[in-house]
């Protein structure tokens, strides 16, 4: 386990391109494994609402729609209502700062 903060961060970044590069060569698995430890440790050091861990919900919500398997949609679902609740708790320049890039 890293020993700062900085330190945390580095890993869950490193584990989050890691997981990226898996989802397209279908190395799913490897890639859901790789997303938890980086939501775990963004957890342990940003809190389970903080906005930044938008972007691992949704790497992990892309790995697991790769599966077109039951429990992965299911899986998928649970992580999108998260994905929304810590969306909802942004500001509103946020929110729409993110509004434009999606639609772009």
């Amino acid at each position: 386990m890293p020993h700062s903060i900085d330190e945390a961060a580095q890993r869950a970044e490193w584990l989050e391109r890691e997981a990226h590069n898996a989802i397209p060569e279908y190395r799913l698995e490897e890639a859901v494994g790789l997303l938890r430890e980086a939501l775990a440790i963004r957890e342990a050091c940003q809190g389970e609402a903080h906005p930044d861990l938008i972007w691992t919900l949704s790497l992990w919500i892309y790995a697991l729609c790769q599966n077109h398997r039951p429990e992965s949609a299911l899986e998928a679902a649970r992580l999108g209502e998260r994905r929304l609740r810590c969306g909802g708790r942004r500001s509103p320049a946020l929110r729409t700062s993110w509004r434009i890039r999606s639609e772009s």
